[in-house]
């Protein structure tokens, strides 16, 4: 009785290692010309954040070599979608872009001093959030459900640093 369980035995695992083998031959193998690897675009910029834009199908990246936002829509460029406000003196620091209602939003770090929000309407002039504080480092930024604007942000810094959501109108 034992030799018959281990023959079964042999027999279910022989099938699982065959079935393993041709399953793991279909992923690819040697002579297949399919890159199925990551695929990596140069882009010259300092980027920080990425939209995607599902109803345009179009990349839109936060760029603070340039200060601007940029687009890409499948070809091999990224040009400047729009020219953001000027930098303050910490530097562009910018960060996490997201889109609502036709309106790109994305982050200034600031270093504890011009943390900010900068709204970008569609065919419009960009421009910074008022009310903000500044000493908030900014980081990132989504659309909730509902539309409300929130962002991530934390004050201090060296390892005693305060986090925070808020909630921007």
């Amino acid at each position: 009785p034992s030799t018959r369980k281990t023959a079964g035995m042999r027999h279910w695992l022989l099938a699982g290692l065959a079935s393993s083998v041709l399953a793991l031959s279909a992923c690819g193998g040697s002579g297949s010309d399919v890159d199925r690897g990551p695929s990596t675009l140069p882009v010259a910029a300092k980027l920080n954040g990425l939209y995607w834009d599902k109803s345009e199908e179009k990349l839109y990246l936060s760029d603070d070599t340039a200060n601007n936002i940029r687009v890409w829509d499948g070809a091999k460029d990224f040009p400047a979608y729009a020219t953001l406000p000027p930098a303050p003196a910490s530097g562009a620091s910018l960060g996490q872009l997201t889109l609502k209602d036709g309106t790109f939003y994305v982050t200034r770090f600031g270093f504890g001093k011009d943390g900010a929000v900068v709204a970008v309407p569609k065919g419009g002039t960009a421009q910074n959030l008022s009310g903000l504080d500044p000493v908030r480092r900014r980081m990132g930024i989504t659309t909730a459900p509902d539309g409300t604007l929130l962002t991530g942000s934390f004050t201090g810094g060296k390892g005693i640093g305060t986090g925070s959501v808020s909630l921007l109108a």
